[in-house]
């Protein structure tokens, strides 16, 4: 009877000592799936992040799957003043994206002005301006761009004739850089562009703008 007993007491020893063996081992398996899992994700997440970078960086230097109608835009500005000067200022221009952060363009300028002190009649001072400018365009970052631009404008010019009070005409080129935002309305193309340009080659004595520092605004689409 006693040797009977003790067989039973080995057999369930045996048998706690296999339990607990084998629920240390599930523990353990669970413990690294769970750290697998969990590598896992954070590699995931990790890879999701380095891709929307990418996207992110691409959208400024991979124009290869931007349509005609994406590489082209519009915009410009409009300006108009009335009372003792009157001033109207249309200068529309057009773009073409050699990459979705790089474009070259070109636009014109026409502008009339008129002094009305000296009365409505001959005598009132008024003429026109007309010209173009090309421009080169690149965003630095999401709406943040720096251009480069070359004006050429045509209008009366005193020194070309000291003698016709002003009535001689002459051209005045205008080197610029600066830098401008660009604005999203909506969901769409359009927005609204401010910049500031600074006039590499103004001559005071000789130019179209009071000072070297120009502020355009303006809209594209």
């Amino acid at each position: 009877m006693i040797q009977k007993t003790n067989y039973l007491l080995i057999i369930l020893l045996c048998s706690l000592f296999f339990s607990s063996s084998l629920f240390a081992q599930t523990d353990s398996t669970r413990i690294d799936e769970h750290d697998t899992y969990m590598e896992d994700s954070r590699d995931w997440a990790a890879a999701e992040e380095y891709d929307r970078n990418q996207n992110s960086n691409d959208k400024y230097n991979d124009g290869d799957e931007m349509s005609l109608r994406d590489r082209i835009y519009f915009g410009g500005n409009l300006g108009f003043g009335f009372g003792t000067v009157t001033f109207v200022d249309i200068s529309p221009i057009a773009g073409y994206r050699i990459t979705e952060g790089f474009s070259l363009g070109a636009g014109f300028t026409y502008q009339y002005w008129r002094n009305n002190l000296w009365g409505s009649g001959p005598l009132a001072s008024r003429y026109s301006v007309y010209g173009g400018r090309l421009f080169a365009r690149q965003f630095v970052v999401e709406n943040i761009f720096v251009q480069a631009e070359f004006e050429s404008l045509n209008s009366i010019d005193a020194t070309s004739d000291p003698s016709s009070r002003g009535i001689g005409r002459g051209w005045f080129s205008s080197f610029f850089l600066g830098a401008g935002y660009a604005a999203p309305v909506g969901q769409g193309r359009t927005a609204f562009t401010i910049m500031a340009l600074y006039n590499l080659t103004r001559n005071p004595q000789r130019s179209l703008y009071q000072s070297p520092l120009v502020i355009r605004g303006g809209i594209q689409f």
